[in-house]
């Protein structure tokens, strides 16, 4: 998991407790850890996407695919957009934690 300019967004607290108390081994909680983190990103870049007027989303491309640890990133989108971008990831990544916390146990209960 590399660093990512949203990642001081990011806090999974229940559900790492979850994930550190169903996998057995390092190998699962990384393969596990290694699936959230493109769930997490694909559903950020798709909903900063939403909230990014189109007339910025090639800039935004750019500079995800140059820097994408660079702090910059949400400088410009703080700047580029009306919405409080930084706010929707935050809603977004509880929406996703609560979501897989909620499949986890559906799961465990199937087993």
């Amino acid at each position: 998991m590399s660093k990512i300019f949203y990642d001081h967004l990011i806090k999974f607290e229940r559900l790492e407790v979850h994930i550190n108390s169903i996998s057995d081994s390092h190998e699962e909680k990384h393969e596990l850890w290694n699936i959230i983190d493109k769930l997490i990103h694909n559903r950020i870049i798709n909903k900063i996407l939403h909230l990014l007027p189109g007339r910025h989303h090639d800039e935004f491309a750019n500079l995800l695919h140059e820097k994408p640890f660079d702090d910059a990133i949400i400088q410009f989108l703080k700047e580029a957009s009306d919405e409080d971008i930084e706010i929707h990831i935050k809603k977004e990544v509880e929406i996703l934690e609560k979501e897989l916390l909620q499949e986890l146990l559906e799961d465990e209960k199937e087993l």
